[in-house]
């Protein structure tokens, strides 16, 4: 998504379909936060001025834009005998800490810069700010599955421990989906260096690069078939059954493990 002509050097082994030709009767693992955000874009503005006065979009009783979004694409897989499997984001990852903290900053800089333009009745401009501060929250994420256990009650949903293209992977290496759909494809290149325009490589990029190793290599996933708790050697990580299980179904926060009461 962010990488400068990439799907025109992935040419060679790309192959233009339609999911009605080769995945009826598959089984489809989703990253709906690509979905999210792509619906939630056209209405940038209005989520950003819920975020400004505070309001908890869970209080909202009306299907959001980014709802209506995923659920016709959703609608779509069924239509075509797909079964979806939609995954959502989790807690975030640690070693990520520092690139989570600066892009929260730029986004709050975007949102400050949105709400002064608004101010001004400067739409345009104001929106385009708004777009870039956009973020697809842990609320939004919960209001999406409320509606779809309304809607399409039959849907699988399972919140990832952390990431969801891990889980992701973990689903289609263990076959329980047939084929992931995602629009993630920057991590091909797996040692890309798209932030770093001054240095060829970081001062401390050893480190930063054996961290980011060790998070792909030995990612914490969740097994919707066993259920079971195996050792990890990952040190002290005590993630109970019962805290697992929670979070994947959408009843705990996936950070604290505090219930939900919505």
């Amino acid at each position: 998504m962010g990488i400068d002509s990439l799907l025109v050097h992935l040419g060679s082994v790309m192959c233009e379909t339609h999911v009605s030709r080769w995945f009826g009767g598959k089984r489809a693992g989703i990253d709906v936060s690509v979905w999210m955000y792509s619906g939630a874009a056209a209405t940038a503005t209005e989520l950003a001025l819920h975020a400004a006065n505070k309001v908890d979009v869970m209080t909202l009783e009306h299907t959001l834009a980014y709802e209506s979004y995923c659920i016709s694409r959703l609608e779509l897989l069924l239509k075509h005998n797909i079964t979806p499997v939609v995954v959502f984001e989790g807690a975030g990852m640690p070693t990520k800490a520092a690139t989570s903290a600066r892009r929260e900053h730029d986004r709050q800089k975007h949102m400050m810069r949105g709400l002064n333009l608004h101010a001004t009745h400067d739409l345009v401009e104001s929106g385009k700010a708004f777009a870039r501060s956009l973020k697809i929250t842990g609320a939004m994420g919960r209001k999406l599955r409320r509606t779809l256990l309304r809607v399409h009650p039959t849907i699988e949903c399972i919140v990832a421990p952390y990431e969801a293209d891990a889980e992701l992977a973990h689903l289609s290496l263990t076959n329980y989906v047939d084929i992931v759909i995602s629009e993630d494809s920057d991590l091909i290149p797996y040692d890309y260096l798209h932030e770093h325009h001054d240095d060829v490589l970081p001062h401390n990029f050893d480190a930063d690069f054996y961290r980011a190793l060790l998070t792909f290599r030995h990612h914490i996933v969740y097994n919707p078939v066993q259920e079971v708790d195996p050792p990890t050697f990952l040190g002290n990580i005590q993630v109970t059954h019962a805290h697992a299980k929670g979070v994947a179904n959408g009843t705990l926060h996936p950070t604290t493990y505090v219930p939900y009461h919505d």
